[in-house]
């Protein structure tokens, strides 16, 4: 059985208040354009942070884990952790400066 996930934005700011409706386009490979990065390409400590809390609350509702064999694992955190490792979590990070925003896939940032 196969279900397919959407893509969750995870806002790393507090503008929840911000009512603008933003357009994000893909190229031909779903990957945003590389050339309008402003920041840098890696996962910061907050970031993973607010992804973990936010996968561990997918799955505590009953989503369905993203790796192989879940089973081996003894808890829920074990399972966000590994699906981060191996980047299988389909978030894409929203990073905003200013007025700016840049967004990158978490499957495209390096985790340190």
């Amino acid at each position: 059985m196969s279900e397919l996930f959407e893509e969750d934005i995870v806002n790393t700011t507090d503008d929840e208040n911000n009512e603008e409706t933003e357009t994000i386009v893909l190229d031909d490979k779903d990957h945003f354009d590389t050339t309008t990065h402003f920041t840098q390409p890696i996962l910061t400590k907050y970031e993973k942070t607010m992804i973990i809390i936010e996968r561990t609350q997918q799955l505590l509702n009953q989503a369905l884990p993203l790796i192989n064999n879940p089973e081996k694992y003894t808890d829920i955190d074990d399972i966000v952790e590994e699906e981060l490792k191996q980047k299988k979590i389909p978030f894409i990070i929203r990073r905003s400066i200013g007025n700016k925003h840049d967004y990158y896939k978490l499957s495209d940032l390096e985790i340190l």
